[in-house]
């Protein structure tokens, strides 16, 4: 019986580009070393596990497009301070909105990945 979701992997172009995004602009914290590893950083923010992976000998202009069809929705508690916080480390997401029962607003990393910030109207 499935209890929840273990991790989220992303593939990224950039690691430390990447590390940077998560780290100082969503706020995640390391939860492995501080150096990477493998090409491969474990990052977490509340019961969300992220795993960053850059992908040995791959090299932009031969990469595949990151990103498109994924989309990840998280949960959170007060989406306009959080909004404005990420604002204000210089991260550029899109204008909170009410969609039905919730208010959400989205942002673009790096590499395409499309994160939607929701939190419930009820």
């Amino acid at each position: 019986m499935i209890e929840g979701l273990g991790f989220v992997r992303l593939e990224v172009g950039n690691l430390a580009r990447s590390l940077a995004f998560y780290r100082a602009g969503l706020c995640f914290e390391r939860a492995d070393e501080e150096e990477p590893v493998d090409g491969r950083a474990t990052l977490r923010a509340g019961h969300l596990t992220l795993v960053l992976v850059q992908v040995p000998g791959r090299t932009p202009a031969s990469d595949r497009p990151r990103g498109a069809g994924v989309g990840l929705a998280v949960a959170v508690s007060g989406v306009d301070a959080y909004h404005d916080a990420l604002v204000a480390r210089g991260i550029a997401p899109s204008s909170p909105h009410d969609d039905g029962p919730e208010r959400a607003f989205e942002v673009v990393d790096p590499d395409g990945y499309r994160w939607r910030f929701v939190q419930s109207l009820d």
